[in-house]
């Protein structure tokens, strides 16, 4: 069954006619600033325009199969959301104050090579905004429309969207929403979802590193990073990734984490670490 998450970085989605918050509302021809995928603890920025499309991935996580519990892929980051530069018609984006269902199916979702055709998606108005050069967002996600409110649960949920541990699942997310006076302006997104390969358990022992290979057994080779006192995020050590399950750094230092990341054919997935000497 898929887990279902509070979307909780949506706030009050029942203000969709909301009072405009800027002393003279921007009437232009609405614009996209930017798109981000985001799990309300980590966001993925994506790349390109309103032109050509948005480009945006997430990594997943894949639990080995366990007992009678077969192996599950779930992506780990499912809203996406995209700025715009002013107000917008909220009717035009969600169905009613309190329903997230794509107002006239202005929504389109193909999914492309490992998408998952049963997911029902979602789209949600936010008006506010932390300046006064953005005006609003559009949230887009897999789940379940709560019409008429669960306890606890507020009027959104995201659902696990299924992913795969040997190869990426893609979706192409289109439509046309407008703004308060009429103006259209449309969204393309081209998500996707990467692969993993499970989880990996390295031990550590005087600079050499020794692991088992990764838990869903699709991984085709490992980069290593290191992470120092000194240093402001992890650096790749492997100048190339390694097929073998070993690594020797040539010049260990104390307190000196380790992470590894999996790769699965291209696709390096996310670091797992840090990993240390006992």
């Amino acid at each position: 069954m898929k887990s279902i998450r509070n979307l909780c970085l949506l706030g009050a989605l029942a203000a969709i006619a909301a009072c405009d918050p800027y002393t003279a509302e921007n009437k232009g021809q609405p614009q996209i600033l930017s798109v981000f995928v985001t799990n309300a603890s980590e966001a993925f920025e994506a790349t390109g325009d309103a032109t050509t499309g948005f480009t945006v991935s997430a990594p997943s996580t894949c639990t080995p199969a366990a007992g009678t519990t077969a192996e599950e892929t779930v992506a780990d980051a499912v809203a996406i959301y995209v700025k715009f530069n002013k107000l917008l018609d909220g009717a035009s984006i969600q169905s009613t104050p309190a329903s997230c269902v794509p107002a006239n199916s202005w929504l389109s979702v193909a999914p492309g090579t490992g998408g998952d055709a049963s997911a029902a998606w979602f789209s949600c108005y936010n008006p506010s905004s932390p300046t006064a050069t953005e005006g609003s967002s559009v949230v887009i996600y897999p789940g379940a429309d709560v019409s008429t409110g669960v306890e606890g649960e507020g009027w959104v949920t995201t659902g696990g969207l299924t992913a795969s541990s040997s190869a990426a699942a893609t979706y192409v997310l289109t439509g046309n929403v407008k703004d308060k006076q009429g103006n259209s302006v449309p969204v393309k997104i081209n998500f996707t979802v990467n692969p993993d390969a499970g989880p990996v358990d390295v031990t550590v022992a005087s600079g050499v590193l020794t692991w088992a290979a990764a838990g869903c057994g699709t991984a085709t080779a490992y980069n290593v990073y290191k992470k120092d006192s000194t240093d402001a995020k992890p650096v790749l050590l492997t100048a190339t990734p390694i097929t073998a399950t070993t690594y020797t750094d040539a010049s260990p230092a104390a307190g000196r984490e380790y992470f590894v990341a999996p790769l699965v054919g291209t696709v390096e997935t996310k670091l797992q670490g840090p990993f240390t000497a006992p």
